[in-house]
Parts: C-alpha cells; structure tokens; sequence
C-alpha cells in the first residue's frame, strides 16, 4: 500500500501531519465502529486528538498574522516531542489493507480478530500512542485556554450586543408596552451558555451554510431527534452571523425560540410581535412601520394577516435579514403548529430577496410535509459525524470545567470512552448521565458498573433518575416542582416555586412553612437533571429592572415523558402528570395560597404590595392566575368548584384577592372593593355566575348584578369587554342595565360594540341598550357614539346592524372625530361611506378636527384604527379606499371648497390644501377636476395649495397644480411664496426648487412671517445645493430679513448643524458682506462666536473683509466667544423637546465649550485684541464633570 503522505517538515508540517493521519484512521475504522466496542474506544481516543491537531492547525494560520511568537514557539515545543509518536501511527496506518465492502468479509472482520488492524493489541496500542500525544499536547491547550480568556469575553460582549440590539430600547415605551412581544432573549442566553468552543463549526465551515448566507431568499432547516443540541446550535449560528454580518450596511438580524414550557411563546402572534419589535429598532423606518400598526390597532392586538404585513415591509427594507426560529416542533400541534407552519411557507412565498431564514425542529411529518425542503435546505443532525465531534467536545469540556466532576479526573478517558460509546448523537442524554455520574460514589468500582450499565436511551434514563428520587424520599418535592413549571400560566421566579412547594392541599389544606425550602440549591438538589436555573431581568418601562432567578425544565421531553404512557407503572402514582389533572392541582394551590390568614393580616397592614410580596411570594401569581387553571382543568369536579366558589363567598379571600388582583402591581391601593360578579363575567365562569346568582335568590338579584366600580362598571361591562355572550344573557336576564356607564367605556353596547361582537350587540339592543348614547372615552370631550367608533373602524356589519337599530347618522362627536361618515371617509371605508349616505348622513356637515368628511378624505386611509383592537372591517381603509371615497362625496355634492379651521389657528384649508400636503397626485387630480379653487389662500404654514406641496415635497402635485393655474409668486402664510416653502423643505427640495425656478418664479420675493427671501430660508437651514442654485438664478446675496439680518448672519446663528461651514463659503464668495449688522448690531461672526459655531468663524476669519475685532451691540468677537454661555446650557428642560435626554444635553453643552474655546484661541491667533485676558480666562466656561 502507497503511503499517502509526504514527509512532514517544522511545527506546521507536523500539525498537518497529525490531522492527515489522524483523520485517514478515523475514516478507515469508521464502517466498524458500531460492530465492535474495542474499535469504538480506540476512536474516541483518535477522534480526541484529530480534533486537538485542527485546532492547532487552525491557531498556527491566525498567529501567523498577529505575530504572537511565545505561542509559537510553545506549540513547536509541545509538537516537537510528537514526532516519533506521529511517524508511529503513520507506519500502522501504511501496513492496513481495507477489507472490501462486500458482506462476507465484513462479516469476517466483525467475527475474527486475526486481521491485524482489528488485533486487541492493535487497537490497544493506538489508544496508548493517541493517549501520549495528548499529554504532550495538553501543555500549549492550556495556554492556549489562557490566551481564549480574553476571546470568551469578547464572545460574552457579543451576546450582550446582540441582546440589547433585538430588545429594541430604542422604541417607545407606550409601543413596545401595546405589542407586548414576549422576550426571545432569555431562550438565547441559556442556549448560549450551553455552547463550547468550537461547537457547530462542522456546520458553520460548511459550503451549505456558506450558501445559505450568501444566496437570496435563502431557507434551511436543521432537524434532528429531541435533545441533539439544535436549540445550542441555533444559538452559536446566531452569534456568528451576527459576528460576521452586523457590520454591513443594512443588515437585520432576529430571533424566536418556541418554547414548551412557556404558554407565551407558543404561537405565531408571539412569534411575528418579537420578530417585529426586534427589526423595527434596527432600521430607520422600522419605527414608523410599528407606530402605523400601533395607530390602527392602538387598544388591541393586531391580526395575524396585519402583523404579517408589517413584518413583510420591515423585511423588505433591509439589503440582508437573517431571521432564526428555534423548535418549530414545540408549538403545540395541531392549531398552533399549523398556523406557525403556514406562515413560514408564507415568509418564503414572499420571495423577500434579502431574507435568509433558518429553523430547527424534530424532523416530524406534519412539519416536513409543510415545510417540503429541497435537498441542499435540509440539513440532518441524525448520524452526523459534526454532531459527534461536539459532544466528544462538550464532554471534554465538563470533565474539565465542573468542579463537582473533578473526582473523576483518574478516570476521565474511561468516562470520554464510555458516554461517547453510547451517545448516538444526543447531548440531553450525556447531559443526564454526568447527573448519575454526580451521585456516583467515588471507586473506580462504582463507576465501572455505571458505565457498563449506562441507560440505553432518554427513556431508560428519566426512568432511573426517578427511581433515585424516589428511593432518597423525595418524589412528592419533584412531582410539585415539575408540575409547577409544567402548567405556569408565565414562568415562575425560584420563591414563587419554594412556596408553590410549601401548600398542602389534601388533608389539611393551608401553606406548610414547615416545608418551605431555603435557596434555588434546594430545588436544584431535589430537581437535579430536571430542572436548571438561569438568570432574568424582570421589570417594565415604569419599574426599575431587576435579575431574578427563574427555574426551568432542563429539557422539554422530560415533560413529554412523564405525561407519556411511556412512563412505567411503578413511577407513575408518584411521578405521572397530564394537563387537566396539573391545572386541577395549580388551581387548588393557587386558591389554597390565597386562603392563607397571614396574607390577608398582611395586606390589611402592609400599605405596599411590593413588601406583601416578599412575605409571600407566590401572592401575586396565585391572584392572578387562579381563573386561567380553573377555566383548563375539567370542571366536573364538585370540591374543585367549592373551593373556588369560596374565594367569592369569603370575605377575607375575596379581600385578598381583590387587592392583589389589581391592575397596579407594585402598589397597594385601599379603593372600592370590584363588584362580586365583576371577574366571574370577565372570564367567562358561567357556572360561578349562576351558584352566586342562586345564592341570592333571596334577596333579589337586581343590586348583584348592577353592582358598579367607579373604574370598571358592572359585571356586564365586564361581560361584554371579553364576548362572554352567555354570561350576558345571564345577566340580563337576571335584571343587568344595559345603560349604566362606567368611566372609561360608557355603556356595555360600547364595550361589546368597539371589539364587533356582533351577537353580543344584537342582544344588548334587545334588552334596550341605547343606541345614541355618547361617551368620552378619554375624558377629553370625544363624545363618541357607538355608530362613530364602528365607521371609525369600517366594520360594515356592526354599521349596517347599528343603522336598523335607529342609531342617529348625524350626531357630532365632539372636537376630534366629527360625525360617522367623516370618520368613515378618514378611514377611506367605501362601502360605509356609501351605507351612511344611504341613510342620510349630511356630505357638508362641519366639525371636529377632520372638518368635512371630504376633507377627512383626502388624508389618505391612515386611520388610527380600532379603539377595540378588532380586525372587522369593509373594503377600503386605504389610500385607494380614500380616493373612492372622496368621488363618492363629490357626487353626492360635497363642497370642493369648503373652508374650515379644526384647531382654531387662524388655518383654513381647503381639501386641496390637505391633498397637496400630502402629496396625493390622485386625490389633487380629482379635486381639481371637479372645479376645486387652485388659489384658494389658507393662511397658516401653507398659504396656497401650491405652497403646501412645494413644502413637502411633491413635485408631481407641484407640477400638476401650476398646469391647473396655480399663481407661482402669490404671497401667504408662514413661508410667503412656494419657492420660499420649497427651500425648507426636508426631502427633494431641489427638484421642486428646479421647477419652480423654470416656471419663473422671483427669487428675490421678500415675504412670510419674517418678510425673508428664499436665499434666507436656504441660508438659515445650510441648504447648499439651494443656495447655490438661487445665486445662480439671480438671488440678491444680501437681502434683508424683518431683523435686517443677511442669508449669511442667518446662518452664522442657525441651529441646524450640517453644511453651516460650505453655506457660509458660498455666500461669502458670492459677495455677501461680513461685516454687515442687523437691527440689534450683531453682525455674522458675532452670532457665530456665540452660537459656538467654530467651523463658520474659521471661514469668515479665512475672508480678508472680515473685521475681526469689530465691536457689536453683542461685544467684540473675542468677549463674545468668551462669555458666559446662552440660557440654554444653563439647565437641561425636561419639556424642551430640542434634547431627548439630560445625557445628549450635557454631551451638546461639552461641545458647545470646547468649541467656544477653539474659537478664542483661533480668534487669538488671528490678531483679536483682549482688554483684559485675565476677566477672559475666568469668564470662559470650564469644562466639569458636573456642569450644573
């Protein structure tokens, strides 16, 4: 046989060698490795040291470019002493003959130890050659471990990076509070912290990733058999696009980790909100696509099809956006599951040519037929040898980092022999067995039996750790410990589980303190192998965040397990679990919880809920999630249904529960108690409602049920806020008034109305529910009516039902929203629109801020959307929805030129105005086809129509007007003239500017409030190329102002901070006067030296002109730049909207000195005169690290 390798030569060539030959055995015995155990632990042994020499292959290629010498030179030493070792196993591997692949001979080789490749003594002194390799090379390992101290810093920064990047801090409190996204983040810094060095790089070195990164709208779906390490994976590839990508321009990244064990993170709402909230931070426009989703859905949550829709523009914004979802398997099948499945399919149909998005799950049928992955998508990690390399990897790296293995350092090849023998692939099952090895005693004895008779699966091994729980008397403490993290309505924090553990609910039912654990170490010791806990920050936009400590199942097919008939019978009366029995039990715990006197004494003397809390830590919980078990445990069980009528029927619970139950969780309130019915119609306990009805028969139902909360109303408000129909009915029946109001939401038509519960609202008309009654649903006069808020939403049917009920058409609904049809029409709901003019609503009605429902129109379909949160609506609530409309109005004689002024600024637009603003080309073109006035003066900011679109923009609209007649040079509003509009406007300003100036418009037109010139606007807002064109076109270069200021003092003293340096340079070139001053005697580089302005005093002082020690009424340039600071800088205004935060006012006011100083040493420079350098040096600000 041919030796395949060349003579190795210096440290690079041994370390080559070492991976050649290491691999060339690996992959001869390969084929055997499963037939034979001897063969199996020689290659664990091989398969250790193959991947010690890629590793310094790879250390030796990167320190070639940083020039670390020491470890070169460490290297050399520790492979040096390898040589002969090296050039021994090379000699071995030259006398193998590979047997053919035929059956026969594999047969032979599986029963005869005669073919010397197979000889015990063989294997035996390869496991002895590839053990001393490794002791020559564990010297450099170590050090090499040194020197990755400062690498596993830098990858935990990167995890901290990422995760404030994804938790989006940059989005409004009140947004990010509305979408209520859940927290992927805490799944990914436990899956990370299970991560190793080197893990998953079988996949992220591979050309199928490689591809995946780089190809467009890329998919890849890892998958393999529960606990192979795919969430673990996931997070390393995470962290290295997000490694290798994040500085490319216009680069996304987001996250989800579906989760078993967390109710919240189960369906595709959860999934789009946190893929959503996590984008929109990262891109400009991301704010402004999740603030349109919040205005049209402001109370509720968004549908499915418009969070869908949001996300699709978010996606398609970015140049490359990498999205991840982990365990698409743990979405609870079938509703759930299907419905995640669908719209993955659906984020691939959207062909999104930047999208790269990868899963991971269990390679289930419902899933692989959804999904349908072509070939180079579908990666498996079943017999996959990268798999193996990373447990061999994890189990090196526990035998050397836990510390409550180190007992087992003698005998740790035995151990790395034996796991990886029996590990086929799944890191949850080695992940257990280091849990027995825990509890081993210490003899070599011992651990010889454990590893002979080592569970064959995850199975076998659940069933033994119960046995070992149970035999040290401690099945009861795991049972409740798992069922209390199995059927958590939201993951509990360590105390909440202590004390969940410490109620007893069978014979003497109360809370044990008797039983209370102290710390998580007595969980973990109870719970060892099944439960892990990690470390959360807890805490909303209002409340300062803290790091508490959640438990967690360790693996999710423990659940699986011990709710499967898989379990065996012995266990099963101490360890069997299924959902409807473990809500039965929280239940009972949670209520149990509440009965307890001492909680109650507490709250009746303890004035903060926080402090209540502490003492009892499971309260909070218990109160609020008591409803949530009940409503899933069976309720056919009578002394469940006792019991919880009981907290209703007692005064001291009720009290109790009432308090904690409250919408303020981190105070306590003494208010007036909620109404006896108020939660059981809530959350829709019809049976509670009916046996409390029943036990006040005798009194007469009428004062139960009309009981009211001077917040919340009456039990059917409260019916009515969730769709509890039958409830309703119930109290209706029983003698409800469906017109008392409460003080948000009015009437319970209301409640039911604004969340288009149809049959709900028929049955509340029914029983004479009034139809017009109004109300002012934030205290503000919007005396909306329940006909006004459905047109709002463009709910047709509720519209069409209210209509037939003789809801009045025309009712005004206070200073904002007008009547139904403006809001209608606002909304662009056509068909709406149409019904409401079909039963008489008045087309020219004047109110509210949307003035005329003609005018409503022509603001283009952004509608706020559903005070309720529904989804119902009609056609329409478009921009195309809006201009139907506005024709249907026109025909139906709106008046094209109504004048109105919605907030009494002396403004009065027309509705051409409004579609000018806009820039709506179709809006314009309509109206002016039906005789619209084009030169109609509105006063105001926009004066004309024409003013109004050259401000924003719009050079279509600007276009189509000046065809219509538009007079180009009429003077109006703030600006004066559209020329002067265009030049401070914020978006292609130069394209109009361009048109206007071709269609003649007069440069020098001096009007607007400051009676300025287009040259001052441009000046003031350092508009360069607007500058440049109107000196070009003629502009005076020294114009006066109102405040006979110059473009150029205007913008020495502009706030703006761009181009102030080149504007002032153009001006000055175009023969603008530095020296010129205005009314007050101030010239250009007086308000330059006082605005701090160092870039426009170096090119006015670079001017030959300029009289550097002219005195102003301001003083000279140097006492200017010398003295005290403006009022601005004096302290920092809360109110003042110029600063977003105290920090970015400190940091401008540090600026703004060290700019005052550089301009009076520059000053100095040039020859300025200083009276009394001594009065200068102590008047100029100095710097401190606490100005204020």
């Amino acid at each position: 046989m041919a030796d395949p390798f060349s003579i190795a030569t210096g440290v690079a060539g041994l370390v080559s060698l070492g991976v050649q030959v290491t691999g060339a055995l690996l992959e001869y015995y390969q084929d055997y490795k499963h037939q034979d155990l001897d063969v199996a632990a020689m290659m664990c042994h091989i398969e250790s040291v193959h991947e010690y020499f890629q590793l310094l292959s790879q250390v030796i290629a990167e320190r070639k470019s940083q020039g670390d010498e020491s470890l070169t030179r460490s290297i050399e030493s520790s492979v040096t002493r390898c040589d002969n070792l090296l050039q021994q196993l090379q000699k071995k591997y030259s006398k193998f003959e590979r047997p053919s692949g035929d059956l026969c001979t594999r047969l032979k080789v599986t029963y005869s130890r005669a073919l010397y490749p197979f000889k015990k003594s063989t294997l035996e002194k390869l496991k002895e050659t590839a053990d001393e390799i490794r002791h020559n090379i564990s010297p450099v390992l170590q050090l090499l471990q040194l020197k990755d101290h400062k690498r596993i810093h830098d990858k935990t920064t990167e995890i901290k990076t990422l995760v404030e990047l994804v938790r989006a801090g940059q989005i409004a409190s009140d947004l990010r509070t509305w979408l209520d996204a859940p927290d992927a983040t805490t799944h990914h810094y436990a899956a990370c912290a299970k991560s190793h060095p080197g893990s998953g790089s079988w996949l992220l070195q591979s050309a199928i990733f490689e591809s995946w990164l780089d190809s467009p709208n890329s998919f890849l779906w890892l998958n393999g058999f529960a606990g192979c390490g795919k969430s673990v994976l996931l997070s390393t590839i995470i962290q290295h696009t997000f490694h290798d990508r994040q500085h490319h321009h216009d680069t996304g990244i987001a996250f989800f980790y579906f989760a078993f064990s967390d109710e919240s993170k189960q369906n595709t709402s959860a999934m789009l909100k946190a893929l959503l909230l996590q984008l929109s931070s990262q891109h400009a426009a991301g704010k402004d696509i999740l603030k349109r989703l919040h205005d049209k859905y402001e109370l509720g949550t968004p549908p499915l099809d418009a969070l869908e829709d949001a996300l699709r523009e978010l996606l398609s914004l970015f140049t490359n956006v990498f999205v991840f979802l982990d365990a698409l398997d743990e979405s609870p099948w079938p509703k759930a599951r299907g419905e995640v499945l669908a719209t993955l399919n659906h984020f691939r149909d959207w062909k999104v040519p930047g999208l790269h998005l990868l899963t991971t799950s269990r390679d289930l049928s419902d899933i692989r037929e959804d999904i349908q992955p072509l070939p180079e998508e579908d990666v498996a990690m079943v017999k996959n040898k990268g798999v193996d390399q990373d447990i061999a990897s994890y189990i090196a790296g526990r035998l050397d980092t836990d510390r409550r293995l180190a007992k087992w350092k003698p005998f740790r090849s035995k151990i790395e022999d034996g796991l990886m023998l029996r590990a086929q692939g799944v890191f949850r099952w080695v992940d257990c067995q280091f849990t027995l090895l825990q509890s081993c005693p210490r003899t070599e004895s011992h651990l010889g039996k454990l590893l002979e008779s080592l569970p064959a699966d995850l199975d076998e091994t659940y069933e033994r750790m119960l046995l070992e729980v149970q035999r040290r008397g401690l099945a009861f403490d795991l049972r409740r410990v798992l069922l209390l993290l199995f059927y958590a309505h939201t993951p509990m924090v360590i105390s909440e589980v202590i004390d969940g553990l410490a109620v007893d609910i069978d014979d003497r039912p109360g809370l044990n303190l008797r039983r209370r654990l102290q710390d998580e170490d007595d969980v973990l010791q109870i719970c060892s192998g099944f439960v892990e806990v990690d470390i959360e920050e807890r805490g909303g936009d209002w409340v300062e965040p803290i790091k508490v400590k959640v438990p967690r199942i360790a693996h999710f097919t423990v659940q699986e397990y011990l709710e499967s008939d898989r379990l065996p019978q012995q266990l099963r009366d101490n360890f069997g679990l299924n959902a409807t029995l473990g809500h039965q039990e929280m239940t009972k715990i949670c209520v149990t919880y509440l009965s307890e006197p001492g909680l109650f004494a507490e709250l009746q003397t303890e004035r903060y809920l926080q402090s209540v809390v502490e003492a009892y830590p499971l309260a909070h919980y218990a109160a609020n999630s008591w409803h949530l078990h009940y409503r899933r445990a069976s309720r056919h069980y009578k002394d469940l249904d006792n019991l919880v009528l009981e907290i209703f029927t007692n005064s001291q619970i009720y009290a109790s529960w009432g308090g904690l139950a409250k919408e303020d969780s981190t105070k306590w309130r003494r208010g007036a108690p909620y109404p006896l019915l108020y939660f059981p119609a809530l959350w829709g306990l019809d049976d509670i409602c009916l046996r409390l009805l029943q036990m006040k028969a005798h009194n007469g139902y009428q004062e139960l049920v009309n009981e009211k909360h001077e917040d919340v109303g009456t039990a059917l408000h409260a019916a009515c806020h969730r769709g509890q129909t039958r409830i309703a009915e119930l109290l209706l029946e029983h003698g409800a008034d469906a017109n008392i109001r409460d003080s948000y939401y009015g009437t319970a038509l209301w409640e039911a109305a604004s969340h288009d519960f149809l049959e709900l609202v028929g049955i509340l008309l029914k029983h004479g529910a009034d139809v017009n009654a109004r109300l002012d649903a934030f205290e503000c006069g919007h005396a909306l009516t329940v006909l006004q808020e459905a047109a709002m939403r463009g709910s047709i049917e509720m519209v069409e039902m209210l209509l037939k009920h003789d809801a009045d058409v025309n009712i005004h609904g206070g200073p904002d929203f007008g009547t139904a049809l403006q809001a209608a029409a606002r909304g662009g709901f056509v068909e709406v629109v149409e019904l409401l003019l079909e039963y008489g609503a008045d087309v020219n009605f004047q109110g509210g801020s949307w003035g005329t429902a003609l005018w409503a129109a022509t603001k283009g379909g952004s509608l706020r959307g559903s005070l309720g949160g529904s989804s119902g609506g009609s056609s329409g609530g478009s921009s195309d929805g809006a201009v139907q409309v506005a024709e249907i109005l026109l025909k139906h004689g709106a008046d094209v030129n109504a004048q109105l002024d919605p907030y009494d600024w002396k403004y009065t637009p027309t509705a051409l105005h409004e579609a000018a603003k806009n820039g709506s080309v179709k809006m314009v073109e309509i109206l002016l086809n039906h005789n619209a006035d084009v030169n109609i003066q509105a006063g105001g900011l926009s004066g004309t129509a024409l003013q109004a679109a050259a401000h924003y923009g719009s050079v279509e609209v600007v276009e189509m007007l000046l065809d219509h007649g538009a007079e180009i040079n009429a003077i109006a509003g703030r600006y004066g003239t559209a020329l002067k509009a265009a030049s401070v406007c914020d978006q292609d300003y130069m394209d109009v500017m361009r048109l206007l100036i071709a269609k003649k418009a007069d440069v020098n037109i001096i009007g607007g409030w400051d009676k300025s010139s287009a040259l001052h606007d441009a000046a003031h807002h350092r508009k360069v190329d607007g500058v440049r064109l109107l000196l070009e076109n003629g502009a005076y270069v020294d114009p006066r102002d109102r405040e006979g200021r110059t473009p150029l003092m205007r913008a020495a003293m502009s706030t703006v901070e761009a181009q102030g340096p080149d504007t002032a340079s153009l001006l000055l070139v175009h023969g603008a006067d530095p020296n010129a001053c205005d009314d007050d005697g101030n010239s250009a580089l007086c308000y330059a030296c006082a605005a701090g302005h160092e870039g426009i005093v170096t090119v006015l002082l670079a001017d030959d002109r300029t009289n550097i020690n002219a005195r102003c009424t301001l003083g000279t340039p140097l006492e200017v730049a010398s003295g005290p600071l403006s009022d601005k800088w004096k302290e920092f205004n809360q109110e003042d909207d110029f600063f977003a935060s105290r920090e970015e006012w400190l940091a401008d006011r540090e600026a703004t000195i060290a700019s005052k100083k550089a301009i009076v040493q520059l000053l100095l420079e040039r020859g300025a005169t200083q009276t009394a350098p001594e009065e200068q040096e102590r008047s100029l600000p100095e710097r401190s690290s606490n100005p204020l």
